[in-house]
């Protein structure tokens, strides 16, 4: 709290996404689901322009997909999210039971408030079957309760898209993530992630491009399944 109250101005999410990233404690979430959940005593601030997006409506996303296909570890190679999938290393887990329950777990890295090397990681957990093939998500942002509607795109054996829409509070975000079970795009896959780019009216200059090949090689193994 500190961090962001001597730090960051109220309209700057990225600062104080930075803070909050660098102190992570139970004792700050109790604190912040106390004043901002339990007894709403405090308010957020007004969302900047990352945290005031209008959900796509997404058409040609896959309503039935093998969820062995989906399961497991893939590498993050391009983003849409300047502030939540733009990270130099990030590389997401799904695990979807038969019963459609559902586990995803997000690792990345970013320097913290002191320019130290971090690598949160972060859990949501939900269900893959009230509306067809529609991932429901919930987690924790901070002890702010963190809404999630993943839309998976396109599955192949070597490459996952999908786009997610979230909520935290008063906050309202959107994001794109093409995967690859390797540290590199499929080259053939090129053409699918234009589609889904068009599809989605997102301009491919808009994306952010990683390269998880070099960025990932310090990448803690045991948060990885």
């Amino acid at each position: 709290m500190g961090c962001v109250a001597e730090n960051c101005d109220i309209s700057n999410s990225t600062c104080t996404f930075i803070c909050t990233e660098s102190y992570q404690t139970p004792k700050i979430d109790d604190l912040m689901s106390c004043m901002f959940v339990d007894y709403e005593c405090v308010q957020l601030p007004p969302p900047d322009d990352i945290n005031n997006a209008t959900c796509r409506d997404p058409t040609d996303y896959l309503t039935d997909y093998d969820k062995d296909m989906l399961n497991g570890d893939w590498y993050t190679i391009q983003g849409f999210n300047p502030l939540y999938d733009c990270f130099d290393c990030a590389i997401q887990t799904y695990d979807i039971t038969d019963d459609g329950s559902a586990e995803y777990d997000a690792l990345f890295n970013m320097l913290d408030v002191n320019g130290n090397e971090i690598w949160p990681l972060k859990t949501m957990f939900g269900e893959n079957t009230a509306t067809p093939g529609v991932l429901s998500l919930d987690g924790s942002e901070n002890g702010l309760p963190d809404h999630q509607n993943w839309y998976l795109m396109h599955l192949s054996e070597d490459t996952a898209i999908a786009y997610y829409c979230g909520t935290v509070l008063t906050s309202k975000f959107e994001g794109l993530l093409v995967m690859s079970r390797t540290t590199e795009l499929n080259p053939e896959r090129e053409a699918d992630v234009a589609a889904v780019l068009a599809d989605l009216e997102i301009d491919a200059a808009d994306m952010c491009y990683l390269e998880p090949a070099t960025s990932c090689s310090d990448a803690p193994r045991e948060f990885i399944m």
